[in-house]
């Protein structure tokens, strides 16, 4: 197995656990969990093969980024939405890029932080 397909099967899991916590809804019915999932988003920082981080501007700003939301895993690339954590507190943003994961030679993972939308459920971001 070659370095990109670690990076990928890491990545694809992430994708899988976050889609798996965002399908929970904090309002279920008598046949829901008893635990509500607090966090669906576990914020990851990807390294190129010369060693820098993959970063990208924030659009209407000139603010940078290089920590990231998996949204989605398509073949060889994945789609980001693009986390603010210049702020004291974490914006998820409504912004997107897609990597090329055949660029990454490394993946950083960050503790998980809740990037839900329009459920006011979470109190560490701001959409």
């Amino acid at each position: 197995t070659t370095k990109g397909n670690y990076i990928r099967e890491a990545v694809a899991r992430i994708d899988q656990l976050q889609k798996e916590a965002t399908m929970q809804n904090l309002c279920e019915g008598c046949d829901g969990g008893l635990m509500a999932q607090i966090y669906n988003t576990k914020p990851v920082t990807f390294y190129l093969c010369g060693g820098t981080t993959f970063t990208v501007t924030i659009p209407n700003t000139t603010t940078t980024t290089s920590v990231f939301r998996v949204e989605d895993v398509r073949n060889d690339a994945v789609v980001l939405r693009l986390i603010d954590t210049t702020a004291e507190e974490i914006t998820c943003t409504n912004y997107t890029v897609i990597f090329n994961l055949d660029c990454a030679c490394g993946l950083q993972c960050f503790q998980p932080i809740c990037c839900e939308r329009c459920t006011g459920a979470c109190n560490n971001t701001t959409i």
